[in-house]
């Protein structure tokens, strides 16, 4: 009874430990995770303002008010009053549209009251209401919407290079959450076979002692065990310091202020056939940035060119007003053309100093050159990093194999050690030098297979 008690105790202490899958770690660094959260909302930020390009192009609302009161003193008062008083309101659309002119519909509306003694006019109180158009053509500076155009590039640009660059950071916190789940199982691994190498190392130094005690061995015999055990003591020490560390910096990462990892990971033996997947030819996340960063620099620098330039406008303006007694009657009255007023005007006005604007063309010109540099630099060290990944995976396909078929034999050759040791026919020290040849082949395949997944984990930072 007391047996069957024990047991299920072992097993719902065992059962209490839940399996953490990687998916599901991804998940948790992915929502509650700082960085991984921060990752995400930066990914999803940059292509909604994808779209803030159009807001050069785009069409406006316009309105206003105003209140004028005009006290001060008149040639005439008779006639002109003493005080006048105006109210006035618009509302409209406006928009700079992307081959070059802008323009402006709006409706107009005011009333005028103009007071005084021996005032002798009969209108002194009346509204006016007016529709007006207003088209701008530029000349010269944004000749045909080059500064539009220049002024939405460099917008939409530094926006898809921003884009690119969250999406590099996303994919680095994936990697990183990846590299943290894989370290952590696998030192729990190598703890595993550290401690079963105490364990053997123990069981001889047990037997050793027995007999040295017997007078049937070397009482040296025995020191070796002994100092065997207390280095395979000190290798689970090590190892337990450094599982310590990576479970903080697993929680870390997905957003939990602890030390200790109560979860158990999932740990499957890792298949060299994934590195095949490098023999396809793909370039850096951040390249794609650069692009986007070398189109933006170009299109501002056009927009300096485009800024540097003399504004020769010509401007039309067109207005239909209509004045009544009364608000009604002034909307009435402006529909029959009686008070037509139209305008055209040429507008200049340029810079004075030369210089400066032949020093900012310039610097605009070094910046573009030095982002083209810049490119071909990122391109370059883009190519040569896949170049190395797969020189890596491909040593690291070999080496795999080979450490497997040596763990193979380590273990076979540790077993038929420990067989002799029984029949008297080896020695303890020899035993012992095979034990830890055999827990250095099954560590050291441990650390090629953790390479190998944290190469597998840096291919994501490629498309």
């Amino acid at each position: 009874m007391i047996r069957f008690f024990l047991l299920l105790i072992f097993v719902s202490q065992g059962a209490s430990a839940q399996v953490l899958k990687l998916s599901e770690y991804l998940s948790q660094v992915k929502s509650s995770g700082a960085a991984g959260k921060a990752a995400e909302l930066k990914d999803s930020s940059t292509e909604l303002a994808l779209r803030a390009s159009e807001q050069v192009t785009a069409l406006r609302l316009t309105g206003s008010a105003s209140y004028f009161d005009d006290g001060r003193p008149t040639l005439n008062p008779s006639f002109q009053g003493e005080n006048t008083l105006v109210k006035a309101y618009s509302l409209g659309l406006q928009q700079q549209t992307s081959f070059g002119p802008k323009w402006g519909l709006s409706l107009n509306q005011s009333e005028t009251l103009i007071s005084g003694p021996g005032l002798i006019i009969q209108q002194n109180h009346f509204f006016d209401v007016y529709p007006k158009l207003d088209v701008s053509v530029p000349l010269w500076r944004n000749f045909l919407g080059s500064e539009t155009k220049a002024t939405r590039d460099q917008l939409l640009f530094q926006t898809q290079a921003a884009r690119s660059f969250a999406k590099l950071t996303q994919a680095q916190r994936t990697v990183e959450a990846e590299l943290a789940y894989y370290k952590l199982a696998i030192a729990r691994q190598q703890l595993l076979i550290a401690k079963d190498s105490f364990d053997r190392a123990q069981k001889i130094m047990n037997w050793a002692q027995s007999r040295a005690r017997r007078n049937l061995g070397e009482e040296s015999d025995f020191f070796q065990a002994q100092a065997a055990v207390q280095g395979r003591r000190l290798e689970v020490l090590q190892i337990e310091n450094s599982i310590g560390d990576l479970e903080r910096q697993f929680n870390i990462i997905r957003g939990i202020d602890s030390s200790q990892v109560k979860e158990k990971l999932e740990y499957q033996s890792f298949n060299p056939t994934d590195l095949n997947l490098v023999n396809e030819k793909k370039r850096r996340l951040d390249l794609e940035a650069s692009e986007f960063n070398l189109k933006a620099t170009q299109a501002g620098a056009a927009l300096q060119v485009q800024q540097s330039r003399p504004t020769v406008d010509l401007q039309f303006q067109k207005l239909i007003q209509g004045r009544a007694r009364d608000i009604s009657g002034a909307y009435s009255s402006y529909s029959s053309g009686d008070y037509d007023q139209w305008a055209l005007s040429l507008q200049v006005s340029t810079a004075l100093d030369w210089t400066l604007s032949n020093d900012l063309n310039k610097a605009a010109q070094m910046d573009v050159e030095a982002a083209n540099l810049q490119l071909e630099r990122d391109r370059l060290d883009s190519a040569d990093a896949w170049e190395t990944i797969k020189q890596k995976s491909q040593l690291l396909k070999n080496s795999i194999q080979i450490a497997r078929e040596l763990e193979t034999l380590q273990g076979q050759k540790a077993q038929a050690e420990r067989q002799n040791l029984n029949r008297g026919r080896s020695t303890t020290f020899q035993v012992l030098s095979f034990e830890k040849d055999y827990a250095n082949s099954r560590l050291n395949l441990l650390n090629l297979e953790l390479q190998g997944r944290q190469l597998i984990s840096q291919i994501k930072l490629f498309e």
